[in-house]
């Protein structure tokens, strides 16, 4: 194996880059914005390991958020240090905590019988519970029927996310609506927009509320999709 890819490439690292690559033991967090070479510190770093630290390549472990970035990072890797790319385990988080739910079912007795969802099949349930709603629903679109499925989506993965439940978010809605009487006739909210009179958008009091109401009547169909899921 030639060591000209990683000597090179850690000679293009910049300091605080380079103390990242070289610490070996225990935890390393690195904290930077999108471009600005995190997967390339993380290649790096496991070459590095794997030199220096006397780690077999099947003993590393490494996860990342998306399939995209977990094709990177081998294709990073393979150009790095060779065929020994192939042999340490990158894949995301989902598809490695599934491995182990499936290769360990004595430990996971309840997911025995349980599936991973795929995203069509999400699709159709959410469509589902959107044919279910009445007329004048906030999931409704009389010209289009799921323009909403999208927002009913993430809105479903951030309550699950956050563990919020629906009395939570009940509460939360009723605290906005109360402090936005301060306001008068506007909201004013930084950061998602800007007017014609400077960097704050306008948005009416009314409608703001209005759209707190959609967001609650939109919650309350996720007890439905749960018991589609099951």
């Amino acid at each position: 194996m030639s060591l000209f890819p990683f000597d090179s490439a850690f000679a293009n690292l910049n300091t605080k880059q380079k103390d990242a690559v070289m610490q070996t033991e225990g935890p390393v967090m690195v904290i930077a914005g999108p471009g600005t070479g995190k997967t390339q510190i993380l290649s790096v770093r496991i070459g590095n390991i794997l030199r220096n630290a006397h780690v077999l390549p099947e003993n590393i472990l490494c996860l990342t958020y998306t399939d995209a970035g977990a094709v990177a990072m081998r294709e990073r890797l393979l150009y790095l240090i060779g065929q020994d790319a192939n042999k340490v385990k990158i894949c995301t988080f989902h598809s490695f905590c599934n491995e182990l739910i499936l290769t360990n079912p004595e430990v996971f007795p309840d997911f025995e019988e349980k599936i991973l969802l795929d995203e069509l099949t999400q699709i159709k349930i959410l469509r589902k519970i959107i044919d279910e709603q009445a007329y004048g629903h906030p999931l409704k679109s009389p010209n289009a029927p799921y323009t909403h499925l999208k927002n009913f989506r993430t809105l479903i993965e951030i309550l699950n996310r956050e563990n919020i439940s629906i009395e939570q978010l009940r509460t939360a809605i009723d605290q906005e609506k109360e402090q936005a009487k301060t306001y008068k006739e506007f909201i004013y909210q930084r950061n998602s927009g800007t007017n014609k009179k400077g960097d704050l958008k306008v948005v009416d009091y009314n409608k703001h509320c209005q759209q707190l109401e959609n967001t609650y009547e939109v919650a309350l169909c996720t007890p439905r999709y749960k018991e589609l899921l099951k």
